[in-house]
């Protein structure tokens, strides 16, 4: 299960087996100085694996699972941006630390605060911890779902992981397909927790914990955060539009936050163009790379007009459709479920392994919320559009003619919303 995954922690790898620490094949040499080999025939009623891409706090002190002095145990995946202003109140409350990771201020914070640790935190994140004294595993998720976590429950146990592929590797459950799931995938266009295409494989929602009591063998599901959907205050344009800006810096200069460079992915876009000069404001030595495809000059001459007006050093990858083509199956495999576009993503992080970057700064995520399609810019048209459907209702007959009427007339909404990016 864990070598299923090791693409998404090359650095370090990790085992916890009921109390104990083991090293792997290709834990750190400080590991496996001072732990013990995990045995190919080890075995456990409780078991944790890990594998690392180291970020922040790079030394052996950053290792997963990381175990505290109370015996509690973390893996966690993902990055908090808020962790020194969180061990800062921890360490006026008299808690000390060994490490200078945001791992470890989960664990410690949990042991303070229990759950309630999840809320103050900021970022990006997926964690699963073993509450000793409590015997309970607690599971969290951020609060949309930037970081994946999925699981299974059957009579040979429970087990999760941060891929699909990793829990099949279990050999515990058997590969079916869940055609719920396919259903929501083909309509929005991916697979909406908690549901995946795998029957009986589930995704944790976003904004979510749940705690698993292992003596009752029981669940129970906490949603610790939804997105608003009301205003809960007046406030102007201008007031909106500086608090945007506030926050837009604030992340930025946060997320800037690493041991290891950090390189931003310029589309030539609105959004990552934005985060790239406020980026470079922060970091003076800041990089920057574009993906050049065919039929993609203007976005380029973009990127290469912002990068030299801002005083950014850019490289320029470029890429046909052969290049994509080669990495089609591997993009599939990474992907776990049906998509809807062809991905360029694996050429980029090729790009960015070879020039030795882990931390990639993207403009991924800001379509939805400032308009980046035409197609979110229709969608008060379409909710228009949407009713004109029942129509068909008035449409009388059952002749051949009027069929293919009622056929052409819905074909024709369906056509209107699929261009506008929905699907009904």
């Amino acid at each position: 299960m864990n070598q299923a995954i090791k693409h998404r922690g090359p650095d370090d790898e990790g085992y916890f087996f009921d109390g104990r620490s083991f090293a792997g094949e290709e834990s750190m040499p400080e590991i496996k100085a001072t732990q013990t080999p995990l045995a190919a025939n080890a075995q456990a009623s409780l078991a944790f694996g890990f594998r690392r891409l180291s970020i922040i706090e790079l030394s052996e002190k950053g290792h997963q699972p990381m175990i505290s002095e109370n015996e509690n145990v973390i893996t966690f995946n993902g990055e908090i941006y808020n962790y020194k202003e969180i061990r800062a109140e921890l360490e006026v409350l008299g808690v000390d630390f060994f490490s200078n990771s945001d791992t470890e201020v989960i664990l410690k914070g949990y042991e303070v605060w229990g759950t309630d640790v999840i809320e103050k935190l900021d970022g990006m994140f997926s964690f699963c911890l073993f509450d000793k004294s409590n015997n309970k595993i607690v599971f969290a998720r951020d609060r949309v779902g930037l970081k994946p976590l999925f699981y299974f429950r059957n009579e040979n146990g429970l087990f999760w992981a941060s891929e699909i592929k990793s829990l099949l590797k279990s050999g515990k459950i058997k590969p079916e397909i869940n055609w719920e799931g396919v259903q929501s995938n083909f309509i929005y266009q991916t697979t909406i927790s908690p549901q995946t295409c795998f029957t009986q494989i589930y995704s944790l929602e976003p904004g979510t914990f749940t705690v698993y009591d292992l003596d009752t063998e029981k669940f129970r599901f906490d949603k610790y955060y939804q997105i608003p959907v009301k205003t809960k205050s007046t406030i102007t344009e201008k007031e909106a539009i500086e608090n945007v800006e506030k926050l837009i810096k604030k992340n930025v200069r946060q997320q800037l936050f690493a041991d290891v460079p950090v390189i931003s992915m310029m589309s030539g876009g609105i959004d990552s163009t934005l985060v790239t000069i406020l980026a470079k404001q922060n970091q003076d030595s800041l990089k920057a790379f574009t993906l050049s495809y065919h039929n993609a000059n203007d976005e380029v001459s973009n990127a290469e007009l912002t990068a030299k007006e801002n005083g950014i050093k850019h490289f320029v990858e470029h890429i046909d459709a052969d290049d994509i083509i080669k990495n089609l199956k591997e993009n599939i495999a990474h992907f776990e479920e049906s998509y809807v576009a062809i991905e360029s993503l694996l050429n980029a992080t090729e790009f960015c392994k070879n020039n030795g970057y882990k931390v990639v700064f993207s403009g991924n995520g800001a379509d939805e919320l400032f308009g980046g399609y035409m197609h979110l810019m229709k969608f008060k048209t379409w909710t228009k559009i949407r009713h004109f459907r029942l129509l068909r209702h008035f449409i009388k007959g059952n002749s051949h003619k009027t069929k293919k009427i009622k056929i052409t007339f819905l074909l024709r909404i369906r056509r209107t919303s699929s261009e506008m990016g929905r699907v009904e």
